[in-house]
């Protein structure tokens, strides 16, 4: 009997395989959510719907060189690495959070506004912070 690998596994038996324990789950005293890191996880939830493990088709959104880079996963083309993941970076402006979520729902539609809501996150991380001046001291008269 052959070895069965990641290729040929379903979807639904990898979650079932991963959902409990894996590199990037963060689990914390206190909070019922359990959170995950791993690529094209865009929303950081331990979910089916969101993991970046177990569904063929991804979209990830992360910022490189103050661009924002959106890339994706085409599950037809897993046996062929090359091919299968592309990015595209977008320049930082109001559009890229609309061009993110159009990118997302060719992938899949149901990422649409999670990717939206990731990009205005990191144009905002982008942004460079103000610096407050002192207040002036105050002089008795």
């Amino acid at each position: 009997m052959a070895p069965t690998t990641v290729e040929n596994a379903s979807a639904d038996l990898i979650w079932e395989v991963v959902k409990n324990n894996h590199a990037f789950l963060k689990k914390q005293r206190g909070v019922s959510q359990s959170f995950s890191f791993e690529r094209f996880n865009l929303k950081g939830v331990n979910n089916r719907r969101y993991s970046g493990f177990s569904s063929d088709n991804g979209v990830d959104v992360s910022a490189k060189d103050n661009q924002i880079v959106v890339t994706t996963r085409n599950g037809a083309q897993k046996f062929h690495p090359n091919k299968a993941v592309t990015s595209e970076s977008l320049p930082r402006s109001r559009r890229a959070a609309r061009s993110a979520g159009a990118i997302a729902k060719k992938q899949r539609s149901g990422l649409e506004q999670a990717a939206q809501l990731r990009t205005a996150q990191l144009l905002a991380s982008l942004k460079p912070v103000k610096t407050r001046r002192a207040a002036a001291a105050k002089t008795e008269a």
